[in-house]
Parts: C-alpha cells; sequence; structure tokens
C-alpha cells in the first residue's frame, strides 16, 4: 500500500502519469492473476515415490536422540520396544537429490521409506523412473483436480441445537467421571489430534484454560506445510474441545489436563489418497515428538477419483495405506483410537479405514440410552474380527461450537475423542503398562464383552471397572461411594460402590444418640462397581441415623432419614 501510495501521489509524478501508471499496474495485475491457475502448484498432480533403502544413512539407530525426543525413547523403553531401521528418517541424500531436480518435497514418510512429490512435467517424471534408489511411482492425487462437493463429515452434523443430553453423559455413561474424581485428568499426557483444522480454537472459551495452562505444545499442517493450522477447518476443534475442553458448569473434556498437539492432515476441499499419506506424516511427527495417544475422526472408503475407491474387501487392517501406518503407530507404543466411520445407514454400510486396522480402538456411536446410531459403521472388518471395537456417545455429544456456545455434535467424529480423552487418563493411573493392555483392559470392561456384536462391538466400557484392574497407585482412598438411596429409607438401603482394591468394607449403622446398631463385613468383593445392600430395617423406628462406610484408610459418613 505504501508503494501505491507514493506512485499516485501528483507531487511525485504527476496527475496524467500516475493515470497511466495505475492503468498499467492494474492491467499487470489482471495478467498475473490469469496467469496464476497455469502455474499454480495446487494444479500440479502429487506422487508417493517409495524409495529402495536407507542406506548410507547419516542417522543411526544407535543414537535414536538425534531424530526422536526423550518423551519417544522413554515410551519406548517402558514398553520394551526397539528402535529399529522403520525409526531412521529418510535419507536426506536421497531428498536433495530429488529437490535438485526440481521437485517439491510436499511430506515424507521414515515409516514406510517414501516422499510425496509433486510435478506438472511427465518428461521429468519419466526419466525419474530410472533413478535407482526409487523403487516405485504412485500417483496419490491428480493434476487439475476438482473441488470435492461432498461434506465429508456428513451425517456427523455438529450445530447448534437444543441439548438432549447434559455435559457429563458423555462421560457418566462410560463411568469416565470415576476417572476425574480420583484424579486421572490427564496431566502427564500428550494426545495428538490429527483432524482437518482447527479454526477457533485460540479464540472460543472453552480453550482458554488450555492456552493459559501451556497445554496446547504445538501445531503442524501436513497439507499446507507450515505450522498453522487454525486457519483450516473448525472440524478438529469440535473434537479438541470434547478432549479437553472447560467451562465449569458446562463442559468438561474428556481429558482436560493432558497436553495436545494439533496436526492437520486433512484436505476439506477435496478426497484423494494423499490424505493417507499426509496422516502417515503427521502420526510419525506425533511419534517423534513422543506423544501416547492419537486421536483420529477420520476414515476413508472412497474418492472424488472412483480410480482410487476401495472396496470392503480392502477393509482387513492390511491393505489401505492409513491402517498400515496405525498400525505402525501402535507398534511403536502409541494407543491409536479412530473413529469407526458414519457409513451405517449409507450404501457403504461398513467401517472404514483406518478403522478396520488390529492393535487400535475403532470407535462406534450411540445414542443417550446407549443404542447403536444408525449412521454409525459397522462392522466386521472383512477377515472377521470385530469391529467397532467399543462404543460411546456419539449422538448429541456435548461440544464448543464454532459460535461462543455449546452445540450437540453427531458422529463417529464425537464419540472417538471421548474414548481418547478417557483411554488416556485410564493410562496416567499406571504408566508402565503398554498400549495394547490398555486396550485390552478397555475391551474387557466392555458391556457386551462375552457376545460382542457388530453394531457396538465390546459395547460400552466401564472405565470404573477398567481402572480396578489396572494396578494403580491411587492418589487416595481405594473405594468411592456413587451413590446411597433410598434416603428417606424404609426397610433396606443400597449402596452404589466403585472400589479399587481389595480391602474389605465394613457398614455400620449408628441412631442419633451415637449407638451402633448394625455392623456388616464384606469381604471378597469384585472390585469395579458393584452394590451392596443392608435390609431388615422395618424394626428401626423413625428418625435420624448416621451410616459409616470403612474400608483400609478410607472412612465415610452419611446422615440419612427413616
Amino acid at each position: 500500500m505504501r508503494y501505491l501510495q507514493l506512485y499516485t501521489t501528483k507531487q511525485v509524478i504527476g496527475e496524467e502519469n500516475a493515470r497511466i501508471f495505475l492503468w498499467r499496474l492494474l492491467t499487470g495485475l489482471i495478467v498475473l492473476f490469469l496467469a496464476i491457475p497455469v502455474v499454480s502448484a495446487q494444479d500440479f498432480a502429487k506422487y508417493r515415490f517409495d524409495l529402495a533403502d536407507k542406506n548410507n544413512n547419516p542417522y543411526s539407530i544407535e543414537k535414536p536422540e538425534e531424530f526422536l525426543s526423550q518423551r519417544a525413547i522413554q515410551r519406548r523403553i517402558r514398553q520394551n520396544i526397539a528402535v529399529i531401521e522403520s525409526d531412521l528418517p529418510v535419507n536426506p541424500h536421497y531428498i536433495d537429490s530429488l529437490r535438485s531436480l526440481g521437485l517439491r518435497i510436499i511430506n515424507r514418510s521414515k515409516w514406510f521409506n517414501s516422499v510425496i512429490i509433486e510435478t506438472g512435467d511427465s518428461i521429468l517424471l519419466d526419466s525419474i523412473c530410472k533413478i535407482t534408489f526409487i523403487d516405485s511411482v504412485t500417483l496419490v492425487k491428480p493434476s487439475a483436480q476438482k473441488k470435492s462437493l461432498r461434506n465429508k463429515f456428513i451425517p456427523e452434523s455438529c450445530a447448534d441445537l437444543v441439548m438432549q443430553t447434559t455435559q457429563n453423559d458423555q462421560l457418566t455413561m462410560l463411568n469416565g467421571h470415576i476417572l476425574h474424581e480420583y484424579g486421572f485428568r490427564g496431566e502427564g499426557m500428550q494426545i495428538a489430534v490429527i483432524d482437518a483444522g482447527f479454526t477457533g480454537a485460540d479464540i472460543l472459551p472453552a480453550f482458554d484454560s488450555m492456552w493459559i495452562n501451556g497445554q496446547i505444545l504445538g501445531q503442524r499442517d501436513f497439507v499446507d506445510g507450515d505450522n498453522r493450522v487454525l486457519d483450516a477447518h473448525s472440524h478438529g476443534m469440535t473434537i479438541l474441545s470434547i478432549l479437553g475442553g472447560n467451562l465449569p458448569g458446562e463442559l468438561t473434556g474428556s481429558a482436560p489436563k493432558a497436553g495436545y498437539w494439533l496436526l492437520r492432515s486433512e484436505d476439506t476441499g477435496s478426497e484423494y489418497r494423499i490424505e493417507e499419506e499426509n496422516w502417515i506424516s503427521a502420526a510419525e511427527f506425533a511419534d517423534s515428538a513422543g506423544v501416547d495417544v492419537i486421536n483420529t475422526s477420520l476414515g476413508y472408503s472412497t474418492f472424488d477419483d472412483t480410480l482410487q475407491n476401495y472396496t470392503y474387501k480392502d477393509m482387513d487392517g492390511r491393505t489401505t495405506r492409513i491402517s498400515k501406518g496405525v498400525v505402525m503407530a501402535a507398534s511403536k507404543g502409541i494407543l491409536v483410537v479412530v473413529s469407526a466411520g458414519n457409513e451405517g445407514n449409507k450404501l457403504w454400510k461398513y467401517i472404514t479405514a483406518p478403522a478396520d486396522a488390529d492393535s487400535i480402538l475403532a470407535i462406534g456411536a450411540v445414542d443417550s440410552m446407549g443404542q447403536h446410531a444408525p449412521f454409525s459403521s459397522v462392522g466386521p472388518s472383512y477377515d472377521r474380527r470385530v469391529k467397532p471395537d467399543i462404543a460411546a456417545l456419539g449422538v448429541g455429544t456435548v461440544a464448543q461450537g464454532l459460535g461462543t456456545g455449546l452445540i450437540g455434535c453427531n458422529g463417529t467424529s464425537c464419540s472417538a475423542p471421548v474414548i481418547s480423552g478417557l483411554a488416556a487418563c485410564l493410562w496416567q493411573a499406571n504408566r508402565q503398562l503398554t498400549n495394547l493392555e490398555i486396550i485390552e483392559m478397555i475391551k474387557q470392561s466392555g458391556s457386551q464383552y462375552q457376545t460382542p456384536d457388530t453394531l457396538t462391538g465390546y459395547g460400552l466400557p466401564n472405565f470404573a471397572n477398567a481402572l480396578s484392574q489396572i494396578g494403580a497407585n491411587l492418589p487416595y482412598s481405594s473405594i468411592l461411594i456413587k451413590g446411597i438411596y433410598p434416603n428417606p429409607f424404609i426397610n433396606k438401603i443400597t449402596l452404589l460402590f466403585v472400589q479399587l482394591a481389595t480391602d474389605d468394607i465394613i457398614i455400620e449403622l449408628y441412631n442419633i444418640q451415637g449407638k451402633m446398631i448394625i455392623q456388616k463385613r464384606y469381604s471378597d468383593l469384585p472390585g469395579g462397581e458393584f452394590e451392596l445392600t443392608v435390609e431388615n430395617l422395618n424394626n428401626l423406628s423413625q428418625g435420624i441415623y448416621i451410616i459409616k462406610i470403612l474400608s483400609g484408610e478410607f472412612c465415610f459418613v452419611k446422615k440419612l432419614v427413616k
């Protein structure tokens, strides 16, 4: 603007010259604008080059600190995972050679020893195929692609509505709030959210405490190649609010104290296989940074180029690129949680990749009554494994909207972060367990673990029961009382417990004068969530009573009325 003002000032060049200059400037800008589509990088095709080897690599598995963070190394040590060749970065000499040919490197994958490049020069591409260190070339995004007309997140609708659920439902229906009440809220855990963008996460109220407390650890964009993800789609922002949002009395995230990496791999303007490659690069970054959990509310089945489409036969956990990627992430000790897909009431019907992968958690959606949501993709995987693995609330899940208010979010995108955060909190309770052990404990706590189906897999997990089996170092008592009812009572009193240790429970009942009139000891209790009932209280007179519950060092006292 300063230069335009300079050349349009009459004192500098005179009025007539100013008119001539402005006309030439405007004409030049129009020509330049019209020329942009011809040379724009977005019109160039993008390819994956699979490289032949990692020979003469300057990095060594004996010195992992040169390419892995200390957190990533410690995660491997805790889980007895060796640093191997797939951890080594792509040979930088090969990268330099490709760049010297005028190719732009978009992303790279050390796990699969490949790079993503873009070029509009077909002759150059033919010659590149003859380079000895290149094994194969695969088109992952065609040139001059049309913008996709479909909404990639339908039927997952995130819109303001009259809440059918409360902010606690998504946690309490899984006993996830028990984790929080025992002090496990995600402190010390790191979660990578790989999504489509996080517009609004820097200004909306649900995220204020996350920024103030330094819980946003960083951001990377593997679509545009920069470090800004707050200028893209808002889908990831909504997911982040379910994970870490904090609006007292309105919204509590499933892991409100965890640290978060905001990573973008999804290009909402189109649907091509390059997004799977973007995801792998994002997951590799997350691995190197040392994250514990990856949440990805994305899924792939069909594309804008129908030649790239998958079939149900490909949903075997071993075929699609992204499913191979999540299995690799799991092999590095990361707990990967993915949405099952929103294809249940569509022609496709089945889970989408990477929900078909092994060693991860694929999450279906249920409503507030615990019933399968019709849009939630169904299983099994093509090779007949249980899918989805488990389910969580995905109808009316409370989240931060793009406006200042809360929304009800529908979709397996919304159920996945409920599980991701709670899984992180559960793992916080015992960091010596492996990612696969945590996954198995969550499955075993499922409401239909003995009889899994193709709608919700092992059902709704019970995180209180999972916590009771985890061998946690509890921050305080080994017992939690969820309810004592009825009050007033008539003939019996029922107590609902969550017990995390094997101590006996002693229940004592006193009258208002302090005289103990009942004492019962309960041994060999099941752990997790269970009920105990004190019966035959008809002979007690009306009045006020005191009930005391003892277990190990725990002591609880409450006033009751008959």
